[in-house]
């Protein structure tokens, strides 16, 4: 359904989002690692995507909350990204 409605950029009216991302949060980096292998294996193509970023709690603190902006973020397509790339 993520692929669709940004496929078809179908916030854009309502939310005036064209595209946009979605963020998991995982309690440890197994999670995250299992969550982003199984989103490659959900695409059509196998090749994974960017729509999907995820990370591990243990992989950001609080203390310093700016580093989740950082390419700290697994991707099912390729290496890690930060957010706002």
């Amino acid at each position: 359904m993520y692929w669709k409605h940004n496929r078809e950029e179908r916030f854009k009216s309502s939310l005036g989002v064209a595209h946009f991302r979605v963020l998991t949060i995982t309690p440890n980096e197994t999670r995250a690692e299992n969550l982003c292998r199984a989103a490659k294996e959900a695409d059509d193509r196998k090749t994974g995507s960017n729509l999907f970023l995820f990370l591990a709690e243990t992989q950001y603190s609080l203390v310093k909350p700016e580093a989740v902006l950082s390419p700290i973020w697994a991707s099912p397509k390729d290496e890690k990204h930060g957010i706002l790339e």
